[in-house]
């Protein structure tokens, strides 16, 4: 095909060729071919052909003949006819080594590309041997940048098949215009041992050469000129077949047999190479791997040249031409290849606005996924640029992978279209060098005068030009500008490398007809450079999030699957690049969506193993970290070297719940420091600050961490092995910052709970004393909250470690074996609960004496024990004991006495005592409110229940209504509707309704009660079962009497399951039982005269129905019953009592210090 030719200014590539093969595969290789006369310069007297290859105005110099001197020649008149010439290539045939410098094996028709020159005929010859003179790499410059570049890349696997697949398919094209150029046999590529020469063979019916048969080992010429089957040369000779071996992919299909690219050093000569031990002695001096002779000759004159030469023999004396077409096709497919890679130059600019826009992108618009979303952005961004007289400088801030690249891409591409006359440029600030580099790029496109000298500044050079009002309008892209101390105008430096870019701010031009837009993770270079215009690329919503993933996807149906889809998204939070991997990997494998969140879900090792495999996206640089587990593992090692104390906040924040993270938690040597190392984190947007402040300011500003930075923080971490010390000093810092449990301190225990959880899940800190001391905090906690049974589980960890793990007398164990019988007693597990606390009281009698707090708690809480036993007199002496102790070592208003004066209220409710009780309630009510300071707290709130309780057995029902009312109602609003003190509270509600005769009322209290600790598990305390009996008299109120002797039945064999069979109350709602089944029978006996309704009753429980309950107060306020059954209930369980307690009390022997009769381990707080 042809066309008008361009005039000679705008031909940009030159290329040399030495033999007639040569040329006419370049010419095949055209595009576009342009025939007619040149104007030449004068004294040119070279030949040229002309076209265009792959955007590049191409012209071929024809040489006259081989070696140095010719190629000089020419090379000379083409740079006075051609003056633009930008790249020089060499383009041909050459000899080869079998092998590279690597050991790859190199065949005839692969491609040698020099990375340098050596001309190894050009020395001195000494009496020692030959000693070349120079190496052109060292005394010529070495090749532009660009070509450079391009070198690295090929150097690459994936560049190299990139450049290998193209040069196959022009290869293919020359092939269907040069039929010639098509692959010899490949039973032609033999190599033959370097000492086996080429000459005559005594073979049958050849005439013998005397030359041959006198001297073997010496050059024959008549031999150079005839083919290796004519002299007879043997294959048993060769060292390699190619028709005898797989090809370079391990095929044997003659579809393999496609030229392979090696990259090397190239020896130079006027000398044609045929000798098999000297090129290997030459290759092994010089490291060669090719042999040409025309490379010197144009570098001389043109010093941005490469070397494009396909092997046609192995340099040796076998050397034939068989190979020759064939090499030439594959030299020129790939030069067409490599100018594929290469920007065409644009013409020089001159001053003033240029003839057309430059542009400069890294990333083709075809080749990226359609932008979801962002609309707003960029109508936002887009309104900051040019404004008429004023430079604008606008920053794209936002978390890595959240996509700010893309979103300046097509700022970039839309800014194309609205501003045709716009340049644009793409410049990479990662590091310095990148942007020196960069810079270096972009001086060339804009043709600036000085750029290529070693001495001149590409950076300077740059900022100046762009900063003339000649540069037009021009729009500097600045991507991934992330590390403060070059971006965020520090001005500080500790090294002379990092003083030299410490401000490359400076370089950033500035001009009224140009913009600069930035990409950052760091608010830190954000803000300084872009002031009011930075713009926050903020998380995807999970609608636009589908949409990528929808695109992304080859199979849209999997969408389908909405559970899945909607669960990804959420583990993913919306975040592009995650979504981008995942999309990857489902393509990859073919699996669904919902198996993919599967192995999201596996343990968190193989779930950063998973988010760690490496992708192709073409909207991110190749040498970019792609995977979400390693994307910001450059970003941390920013952290660390600009700031520490931030470092480590990330390090132990990754330890942690992912949301609201006290600030209280990070400590620091000062204030400032502190508020340093936050800003740090929350300008890579791995911190967000919530907008309000904690109501109490002792905790701080609250703080979230991203998920999938944690996740990645944690990685980082095991990567240096630095886990189990992070997680060490986490589990230090929390010990100290988490409060002492109590109600007041509740907005801030809260608040760490979840942490505190998280830390403790961790398996690498089970060996820690901290992590037991965070485990007896947390279940401290939960028992304020009411989850009682929680707690048990957490201090039952603690107490099998503590038993296992510390000394005996360890005052911490103790602690933990007292607590965990507290609350045992609290859910009704008093046997349980006596083993633990049993043992606590002796150890703190034995080891710390009886006027101590740690034995006077123990006291308290075997009275109370005793109480809810139903051993009443031992539990009244034990409790004045104790009460008499704490007010002699720490007042009257101690925890612990009220709680024994509480208790001891509890006895004289039973006992008939009930003025006395009211007196302890009121004393104590009064103190609560005093040392409280409010009416809300649950010591109060519980106070005032205690008293309705009172009210109501002594019958004054309206009073324990109002109070009940009023304590229930408190506790839904400060404690919650379902907190075990409400559910409580609800029971004595439900009592005083029964009282007073509203029965819809009291059944709709007990059974919220009944259900709300049913869902706490708190089926067998001993208000439940209060509940149950009160729920019970209810239905039996109602005339539900089924029901009701249903609900009752049910209280009894909870008491028996827990052999409390003893408590007077409990035997009082066996008789109760036994009348409600007794009256049934009769009443069924009176409807059924024939007898045939029965009733069978447990012979045991009929016999312990006939004991009944201690005094008629143990009928715990149920008014409706007749006052003269209570009052003989009172006297026959009076009775009863006594002689059982006699019983119990002559079977129990006291313990020794340290024998115990049961072997158990326990554990829970002060």
């Amino acid at each position: 095909m042809t066309s008008q030719r361009p005039p000679n200014h705008e031909f940009s590539v030159a290329i040399f060729c030495a033999l007639p093969p040569e040329a006419d595969s370049i010419i095949a290789a055209f595009d576009v071919e342009w025939t007619g006369r040149i104007e030449k310069a004068d004294g040119d007297t070279n030949s040229y052909s002309c076209g265009r290859i792959a955007d590049h105005n191409c012209v071929v110099a024809h040489l006259s003949g081989v070696g140095k001197s010719n190629a000089t020649l020419v090379a000379a008149g083409a740079s006075a006819t051609f003056k633009d010439i930008q790249y020089a290539f060499v383009v041909g045939i050459c000899g080869g080594m079998p092998f590279d410098e690597k050991g790859k094996e190199i065949l005839l028709g692969d491609v040698i590309i020099s990375r340098a020159l050596v001309q190894y005929d050009l020395g001195k010859q000494y009496p020692q041997g030959f000693k070349r003179k120079q190496e052109i790499e060292d005394v010529l410059p070495r090749p532009s940048h660009e070509v450079r570049a391009l070198l690295a890349k090929l150097e690459t696997l994936r560049g190299r098949q990139v450049i290998e697949q193209n040069t196959l398919e022009h290869l293919k094209a020359i092939q269907e215009q040069l039929p010639s150029a098509s692959c010899p046999d490949p039973e032609t590529d033999v190599l033959f041992d370097p000492s086996y020469f080429h000459q005559h063979r005594h073979v049958k019916g050849l005439s013998r050469c005397p030359f041959c048969q006198s001297k073997p080992q010496q050059f024959c010429q008549e031999a150079s000129t005839t083919e290796c089957e004519e002299l007879g040369c043997k294959f048993t000779n060769a060292t390699r077949r190619r028709a005898l071996q797989p090809y370079h992919d391990g095929s044997t299909e003659s579809s393999s047999r496609n030229p392979r690219i090696h990259i090397g050093r190239i020896g130079s000569a006027d000398t044609v190479l045929k000798s098999g031990q000297f090129r290997n002695q030459l290759a092994k001096d010089e490291k060669l791997i090719g042999f040409e002779m025309e490379g010197v000759g144009i570098w001389d004159v043109f010093q941005n040249s490469l070397i494009v030469k396909a092997v046609c023999d192995y340099a040796d004396s076998h050397k034939d031409k068989v190979w020759q077409d064939y090499a030439a096709a594959s030299a020129a497919a790939c030069l067409k290849s490599l100018l594929a890679e290469l920007n065409p130059p644009r013409k020089a600019r001159e001053h003033g606005n240029p003839e057309s826009p430059l542009w400069s992108m890294p990333f083709e618009k075809s080749n990226l996924p359609d932008l979801v979303g962002r609309d707003d952005l960029l109508q936002n961004v887009q309104s900051k640029m040019f404004q008429p007289g004023k430079h604008s400088r606008i920053a794209l801030l936002g978390l890595g992978g959240i996509g700010k690249s893309r979103v300046a891409m097509e700022v970039a591409y839309r800014m194309r279209e609205a501003r045709p006359k716009c340049s644009i440029f793409w410049v990479q600030a990662t590091d310095a060098r990148a942007f020196d580099n960069d810079c270096l790029m972009l001086g060339k496109l804009l043709n600036i005068p000085g750029i290529e000298d070693s001495k001149s500044d590409p950076k300077d050079l740059v900022c100046a030009h762009l900063s003339k009002s000649f540069a037009g309008e021009w729009l500097f892209i600045l991507d991934n500008a992330d590390d403060a101390k070059l971006w965020g105008g520090t001005g500080t430096s500790t090294t002379a490398t990092e003083a030299t870019f410490s401000s490359l701010v400076e370089y950033l031009p500035r001009s009224e007809t140009g913009s600069i837009l930035i990409t950052t993770r760091n608010r830190r270079v954000a803000s300084p450079i872009a002031k009011e215009n930075v713009f926050m690329v903020s998380d995807m919503d999970t609608k636009d999030a589908e949409t990528v993933l929808r695109n992304l996807l080859e199979k849209e149906e999997l969408l389908n699957d909405r559970k899945s889809t909607e669960e990804l998204l959420e583990i993913l939070t919306c975040l592009p690049l995650a979504i981008v991997q995942a999309a990857a990997y489902i393509n990859k494998n073919e699996e669904t969506i919902k198996t993919y969140v599967r192995l999201l879900q596996q343990p968190e090792d193989d779930m950063i193993r998973l988010l760690s495999e490496d992708f192709s996206d073409e909207g991110r640089y190749k040498t970019s970290l792609n995977p979400v587990a390693t994307t910001w593992l450059v970003s941390f090692q920013q952290i660390l070297y600009e700031s520490p104390v931030a470092a480590e906040y990330l390090e132990m924040a990754s330890c942690l719940s992912e949301k609201n993270i006290p600030g209280s938690f990070f400590t620091a040597p000062s204030e400032i420091d502190k508020i340093d190392a936050l800003g740090v984190l929350k300008g890579y947007s791995f911190f967000r600050e919530h907008d309000e402040r904690n109501i109490n300011d002792s905790v701080g500003l609250l703080y979230d961490m991203h998920r999938l930075v944690r996740l990645a923080t944690r990685n980082w971490l095991k990567r240096r092995k630095e886990m189990s010390t992070c997680l060490k000093s986490a589990f230090q810092r929390m010990v100290f910052v988490f409060p002492e449990v109590t109600w007041e301190t509740k907005d801030i225990w809260m608040l760490y709970m979840p942490h505190a959880q998280v830390l403790c899940d961790f398996t690498e800190g089970e060996d820690l004393f901290e992590r037991y001391v965070l485990l007896q905090k947390m279940a401290s906690c939960l028992g304020w909250k009411g989850q009682v049974n929680a707690s048990i589980k957490l201090l039952k960890v603690v107490v099998d470690w503590a038993e296992n793990a510390l000394d005996a007398d360890d005052y911490f164990k103790w602690q933990t074996i007292w607590g965990l019988g507290i609350y045992l007693l609290d859910v009704g597990r008093e046997s349980e609960s006596e083993l633990y606390i049993d043992r606590a009281l002796q150890w703190g009698i034995e080891h710390r004496g009886k006027n101590d707090e740690f034995t006077l708690g123990c006291m308290v809480g075997v009275g109370g024990h005793k109480v809810q036993q139903g051993f009443w007199k031992e539990a009244e002496a034990l409790l004045q004991e104790a009460i008499e102790v704490g007010k002699r070592i720490t007042g009257p208003e101690n925890a612990n006495v009220q709680q024994a004066r509480l208790d001891l209220a509890e006895i004289y409710m039973g006992t008939d005592r009930q003025d006395e009780a009211e007196r302890i309630a009121t004393e104590l009510l009064e103190i609560e409110k005093r040392l409280r300071g409010e009416r809300n707290h649950p010591n109060i709130l519980n106070l005032m229940a205690f008293l309705s309780r009172i009210y109501r057995l002594q019958g004054r029902h309206g009073e324990a209504e109002q109070l009940s009312l009023e304590v229930v109602r408190k506790l839904e609003q400060f404690c919650g509707p379902t907190n075990a003190h409400t559910l409580k509270a609800l029971v004595e509600l439900a009592l005083a309704y029964l009282c007073r005769g509203k029965l819809q009322e009291a059944e709709e209290a007990a059974l919220r009660s009944l259900q709300g600790c049913r869902l706490l598990q708190h089926v067998n305390s001993g208000w439940i079962r209060e509940c149950m009996s009160g729920l019970a008299h209810i239905f039996w109120r109602q005339g539900r009497h089924e029901d009701a002797i249903k609900m009752m039945d049910e209280r009894v064999k909870i008491d028996e399951e827990l052999e409390h069979t003893h408590h007077p109350w409990a035997q009082y709602c066996v008789q109760t039982l036994l009348k409600w089944r007794n009256w049934m029978r009769e009443r069924d006996a009176r409807d059924d005269p024939s007898g045939s309704v029965t009733h069978r009753l447990e012979g045991s429980r009929e016999e312990g129905m006939l004991q009944g309950p201690s005094d008629e107060q143990s009928v715990r306020g149920f008014e409706d019953l007749d006052i003269s059954e209570r009052q003989q209930t009172h006297r026959q369980t009076q009775r009863h009592s006594q002689r059982s307690l006699k019983r119990r009390l002559s079977s129990r022997s006291p313990t020794r210090s340290g024998r115990r009769r049961h072997n158990h381990k326990s554990g829970s707080p002060d």
